[in-house]
């Protein structure tokens, strides 16, 4: 009974113990359910800004407190299947961005820059992988100074000339209305920094390619006022000491050229051309040369009599520009790629056979070296990345359509024929169809159309009626046979190199003897600078036989 008594009383004195215990255990999962509901299920948004570590706290978390500012928290984002296909909509979008500004990186420096990239590549990269998707995207970050980008300033500014760059990007991608609405965001950053970043080299750099960009629409007024940004900005700097400045400058002179519209390619070229030497060698061309040729240049009209003074000093510009050219790229490597080289010979020859067709218009005589320089040019547009040219060719390809065009005017006259041989500077004879070379300038012309709205609004009245005589010269087939070209019969080749010189007129030119001196003078630089320049001056063993059978 006692034994039976004690183990009762035992038995009870541990049931009371465990309640004790069940109780303690209760009170504590009542805790921590208090608990949980005092904390947020995500970060307050200060320390997620900050990247500090948030104990969710509510209705505000320590850090919050002790630093004494307000503490808030967004709404948690659901979670389940609309928040899978939110990630999975996030990461395209990440893919898209990253892809997207890839294209543009390669754009720049193989199509874009001209081999005079204002950017290093890495540094470019650098702000592409780590601050593009935050500034696209709108979210806050702190920037951590490092090698390639040391301030905010700096940051926005090169975010600025990425929108510059992937505006082009666009257009070269007949992609006009995404062109449009990059232009826009770009200027409207433009304003938000123009006051206060006027003089960073990165925002200059983009006022040049916005000038660029719409160059491409012909907004000729927006492209001077660009421009004159910049050449504000370079006439403060006075002087530069680094390449990818000078760079900077270089483009602005070649870009300046092209800011107007209403400007011929020829005076334009010899309105520029001081300024073109003086960045390529360093050098005052007025300097250089005898007192007066440059104003003769630029006053006087192209005749059969002073055509081998202009040819000869051009030339000599083109020589020098082509030495300069080789040396830069040697040092720009980031532009180094088989395309690069590719395309900037063929941008190298429209450019120069573009000019010699500008000065071969304004001699009085429709000659033999026009119609050739044309024919080069036509077939120069069917390059693999003629579609890559920027607006600078505009003004060539539109120049020699309408050489092409005034062809086809003398065949349909019945002052010519069609299909006759034509003898080439190298003696080659070529048989050519000029229905044919005018639908090439016709496909080039539309091809410029595709990116740069200027086309249709300078040349529209020029693209319709070659779209015209192709169209009738189809449904009416071949023309009866006429009366054959005299000048095609002429036995004596095109020589470019004595144009005219053998006209009975040009001893009046070979007597004055400031010109005799010049001309001295340009052909010493020439022999010293040698055959290696890489000269600027076309391609001179230039194959017909690629285009023509």
């Amino acid at each position: 009974m006692q034994q039976t008594t004690s183990t009762l009383i035992t038995e009870l004195a541990s049931n009371s113990e465990n309640d004790e215990n069940l109780n303690s255990l209760n009170e504590k999962q009542n805790d921590r359910v208090e608990n949980l509901s005092n904390l947020s299920p995500i970060s307050c948004i200060c320390c997620r800004k900050a990247h500090k570590k948030c104990d969710r706290q509510l209705p505000t978390c320590s850090k919050c407190i002790q630093r004494g500012i307000a503490c808030a928290y967004n709404e948690p984002k659901k979670r389940g299947k609309a928040a899978e296909a939110y990630q999975q909509r996030k990461k395209r979008k990440e893919q898209d961005l990253d892809e997207l500004a890839a294209n543009v990186i390669h754009y720049f420096y193989t199509f874009i820059s001209g081999g005079h990239p204002v950017i290093r590549k890495p540094k470019f990269e650098y702000f592409v992988n780590h601050y593009l998707a935050q500034l696209e995207n709108n979210n806050e970050f702190v920037l951590i100074p490092n090698d390639y980008i040391s301030n905010i300033e700096e940051l926005q500014c090169i975010y600025l000339f990425y929108l510059s760059i992937k505006s082009i990007y666009y257009q070269l991608n007949t992609e006009l209305e995404l062109a449009s609405d990059s232009m826009k965001n770009c200027e409207e950053l433009y304003s938000k920094l123009v006051t206060k970043s006027f003089m960073n080299f990165y925002f200059n750099a983009a006022c040049q390619f916005i000038s660029l960009y719409y160059s491409g629409i012909g907004d000729f007024v927006k492209v001077r006022f660009y421009i004159a940004i910049v050449k504000f900005y370079l006439s403060e700097r006075k002087e530069f000491t680094d390449l990818y400045e000078k760079n900077l400058e270089r483009k602005i002179v070649f870009q300046n050229k092209s800011s107007n519209d209403l400007i011929d390619g020829f005076s334009a070229f010899i309105e520029n051309m001081p300024k073109i030497f003086e960045v390529t060698v360093g050098q005052n061309l007025e300097n250089l040369l005898i007192p007066g040729a440059l104003e003769y240049l630029r006053t006087a009209s192209v005749t059969t009599e002073n055509y081998c003074f202009f040819k000869q000093v051009v030339d000599f510009v083109f020589k020098v520009v082509g030495q300069y050219r080789v040396d830069l790229f040697k040092q720009m490597i980031d532009c180094h790629s088989e395309t690069f080289f590719k395309f900037e010979k063929l941008h190298r020859n429209l450019i120069y056979y573009g000019f010699q067709l500008f000065f071969l218009s304004r001699l009085p005589a429709f000659s033999p070296q026009l119609e050739e320089v044309a024919l080069k040019l036509s077939c120069l547009t069917e390059h693999e990345y003629f579609k890559y040219s920027v607006p600078e060719v505009i003004p060539c390809v539109s120049e020699c359509a309408k050489i092409h065009l005034q062809v086809i005017r003398q065949i349909e006259s019945r002052k010519r024929a069609n299909n006759m041989p034509f003898i080439t500077s190298n003696g080659k004879v070529l048989t050519i169809d000029y229905y044919s070379i005018l639908e090439r300038d016709y496909n080039a012309l539309k091809s410029l159309e595709k990116r740069y709205p200027r086309v249709r609004n300078s040349f529209g009245s020029l693209i319709n009626e070659i779209q015209t005589i192709l169209n009738n010269h189809d449904n009416q087939g071949e023309m009866a046979p006429i009366e054959p070209n005299p000048i095609l019969f002429n036995k004596q080749t095109i020589d470019d190199s004595s144009d005219f010189v053998s006209s009975p007129n040009s001893n009046i030119l070979a007597e004055d003897l400031r010109w005799k001196s010049l001309l001295k003078y340009l052909e010493a630089i020439r022999e010293r600078l040698g055959d290696d320049s890489g000269s600027s001056s076309g391609d001179s063993s230039f194959d017909f036989d690629q285009f023509f059978d």
